[in-house]
């Protein structure tokens, strides 16, 4: 072999050899790349979190506060409308007098009054009833009525109904339209705080309906 095809030889193997070691190198080059920008994205996201944890933080406590504050809202809102409607109510019974039915009601309330009291007297015992004077001529008719003879004092001032008692006044039941709205208005502020609020929580829902194109 000449010297020149020797040379030839020395450099087209030197060439191949550099060639691959710049593709080596290259790869590795391209591999340290991927992998620092995978490091700073990582380091980016990272700082992103923390900068955001204070922001998230204020954001809950802010939807939280004003969740406590629609409740608050909507539970003064529930118990103002039970107060009025519990406030009608009793505009209504004080004028109950004036209602056509108030005769038969001043009947029943005689009869329930003196059904629990008589399960509680002696067989010495009488039974008496103190009323409105306003109901003196009506609750005189029911007790004949009722074919009953019994002591009546008229010093109570009522919106209607009775007390019964014991001739010894050791049994008492009060029977009147505002002690039976009393007694009621517990069960009365439940039912209706019930009925308000599945009330206001329908109203508060956004409407579904769509518009019908023209």
């Amino acid at each position: 072999m000449s010297l020149q095809a020797i040379l030839e030889a020395i450099r087209a193997s030197g060439n191949a050899q550099l060639a691959a070691v710049e593709q080596e190198t290259a790869a590795e080059a391209e591999t340290l790349r991927l992998q620092a920008l995978r490091e700073a994205q990582q380091v980016q996201a990272e700082a992103r979190a923390r900068a955001l944890q204070p922001a998230a933080r204020e954001r809950a406590r802010i939807v939280r506060r004003a969740q406590l504050e629609t409740l608050s809202a909507l539970g003064r809102e529930r118990e103002a409308l039970i107060d009025a409607a519990l406030a009608e109510a009793r505009r209504r019974l004080a004028d109950i007098r004036n209602n056509p039915a108030y005769p038969q009601l001043l009947r029943r309330l005689v009869q329930e009054a003196l059904d629990v009291l008589v399960q509680s007297l002696d067989r010495a015992e009488q039974a008496q009833l103190e009323a409105d004077p306003r109901d003196r001529e009506l609750l005189g008719q029911i007790l004949q009525e009722m074919d009953l003879s019994l002591k009546l004092s008229f010093s109570a001032d009522c919106w209607g109904g009775v007390i019964a008692r014991s001739s010894n006044v050791n049994i008492v039941v009060f029977n009147t339209v505002e002690s039976r709205l009393e007694r009621a208005t517990p069960v009365l502020r439940r039912w209706l705080g019930a009925h308000f609020t599945a009330g206001i929580e329908e109203a508060s829902r956004p409407s579904t309906t769509m518009a019908t194109p023209a």
